[in-house]
């Protein structure tokens, strides 16, 4: 569904850019050891492919040091309804809202979108086995709404168990088959 992928030809486009913009992206593209072109082309898919689907979602930015304070004042049972909610009813919405259909091919473009919000993560996928690593690096709390909120999500789609390795107050490792 990614409208820009490497495999994908690409255009000569010419246009005009501020110059304390430009300095920035510089600046961006020299820590990252990549071209220009690079840089816009990853600035520009994370904003077709994600800013845009969140912005018309109703998604706010929020600072982890807020969830880190926020989070631990809701009671756990609370926090495990919340999240089978979340993953069940209101996530599978965002999945229709942005593919048109919920199918085990958009959950896992779903997942890595959302997860790319959280932090660092990493997907594997051997044979039909999605193997995720989540570093949301907020506590243990929000990796327990996390594990509720993806169990409740992947198994509405997949209708098969999700399998989760490790669940710490910083990081989520999980699999599960498609």
């Amino acid at each position: 569904m990614e409208l820009y992928d490497r495999r994908h030809n690409t255009v000569h486009y010419s246009f005009r850019i501020k110059e304390a913009i430009l300095s920035e992206l510089e600046k961006e593209r020299s820590e990252k050891g990549v071209s220009t072109g690079s840089l816009l082309n990853e600035i520009l898919d994370s904003y077709i492919n994600q800013f845009m689907h969140f912005k018309h979602l109703g998604f706010v930015p929020v600072p982890k040091d807020f969830l880190r304070k926020w989070i631990p004042k809701i009671n756990e049972k609370d926090l495990v309804k919340d999240a089978k909610e979340l993953g069940s009813v209101i996530a599978r919405e965002y999945i229709s809202y942005i593919f048109q259909v919920v199918n085990n091919e958009t959950l896992v473009e779903f997942l890595d979108m959302w997860l790319s919000r959280l932090g660092q993560h990493q997907h594997k996928i051997k044979d039909r086995i999605h193997w995720y690593a989540v570093n949301h690096d907020i506590n243990m709390q929000f990796s327990t709404h996390l594990k509720v909120f993806l169990s409740s999500l992947i198994e509405s789609v997949t209708m098969k168990p999700v399998k989760f390795i490790e669940v710490t107050p910083h990081v989520v490792t999980f699999s599960f088959e498609v």
